[in-house]
């Protein structure tokens, strides 16, 4: 009886520990994907951005030789 006592203790104790481990491991992963989320955010701004001026560029562009046609 008191080692199946025990048994039951120490897979009580492992099972605790790896549930924090996993705990921790979740929530570094939150951390990851929400930094990604922002630096994806980031460079769509700036994608964004690059694509507006190459467009008025192209604009600019295409609007003066139409008008020495």
């Amino acid at each position: 009886m008191k080692r199946l006592i025990k048994r039951y203790v120490l897979k009580a104790q492992v099972d605790k520990e790896n549930d924090e481990v996993n705990e921790g491991e979740l929530k570094e992963i939150k951390q990851d994907i929400s930094s990604l989320r922002y630096e994806l955010l980031e460079e769509k701004s700036q994608a964004a951005g690059e694509l507006a001026l190459l467009i008025q560029q192209l604009g600019d562009k295409f609007g003066k030789n139409t008008m020495r046609h």
